[in-house]
């Protein structure tokens, strides 16, 4: 083997892996998308995204390392700068927006299944409903209730999309590829094994 091979091979090496790598980000950012969606369009909260936020969050922690280090060099491309800063940005928005759509669901007391929060989001269950029951206590003199599930949630329509075979309604089974628009508490369980896309 000569020095032209281990250059061929680490180049190979190197290329591979930051394909993967790349390859693997954009299916993060495909995910996150697809979360947001699900949370922005079903009225019940679905289960916390905890490994796919954090795999993003390091990333965006990275990455602003690599443009502040960008940016104090004097030999880098301003405008590769600004393309990376503004998808830096897009990816921000996208967590900010599912983590919004979710603080929403929780104020709204929809909330019955704590294994559904994440750590920070139990935390500022703990902390909203303190804040809420003196409120209601001290100002309002009123007891705090329970909340109740609201029905209506249940029969909103949301629109699905089949990735497996899916038996919607007795008389009909939806293909791979198929969609329909459907009440919520008709499809919550193939949401949540995967068998339904939210679109």
């Amino acid at each position: 083997m000569n020095t032209t091979d281990i250059i061929n091979d680490f180049t190979t090496e190197a290329r591979n892996d930051f394909v993967n790598r790349y390859n693997e980000q954009a299916e993060d950012l495909l995910l996150l998308e697809q979360a947001w969606v699900r949370e922005k369009t079903v009225p019940q909260l679905l289960p916390h995204e905890s490994e796919l936020v954090e795999r993003i969050m390091e990333r965006i922690r990275v990455q602003l390392e690599t443009i502040d280090e960008m940016a104090s060099d004097e030999n880098t491309d301003k405008l590769t700068l600004v393309i990376i800063e503004s998808e830096l940005e897009r990816i921000q928005y996208l967590l900010r927006a599912y983590t919004r759509g979710r603080l929403r669901k929780i104020d709204s007391n929809q909330v019955m299944d704590l294994s559904l929060l994440s750590v920070d989001e139990q935390t500022y269950l703990r902390g909203h409903s303190a804040m809420k029951n003196q409120f209601l206590t001290s100002l309002l003199g009123e007891e705090p209730s329970i909340p109740e599930s609201d029905p209506d949630n249940e029969s909103c329509h949301i629109f699905v999309r089949a990735q497996a075979p899916f038996p919607f309604r007795d008389e009909d089974t939806m293909q791979v590829g198929d969609v329909r628009v459907a009440k919520w508490k008709d499809v919550a369980h193939g949401v949540a094994e995967g068998a339904l896309h939210v679109i």
